[in-house]
């Protein structure tokens, strides 16, 4: 994955998540609501063919966001 490549994702996924990390004030019951929303609408997302956020779906937190662990060859 070029630079651009990974700035690209790492820009539409910060797009997701922002109005849950940049202190927006939700009400009660507001997260569940826009966790919900984001999870069933179809994205353009960088590098895949894919258009559903799975990751929204069994939302399990900061590692739902995290790149796959890889190994690395030696």
């Amino acid at each position: 994955m070029t630079e651009d490549e990974k700035m690209a994702l790492a820009t539409f996924k910060f797009g997701i998540i922002s109005e849950f990390v940049t202190g927006v004030k939700l009400g009660f019951g507001d997260k569940q609501r826009l966790l919900a929303e984001k999870s069933e609408r179809s994205y353009q997302i960088p590098m895949s063919k894919r258009t559903k956020l799975a990751a929204l779906r069994s939302c399990n937190g900061f590692t739902a966001i995290e790149p796959p662990v890889t190994r690395s060859k030696v």
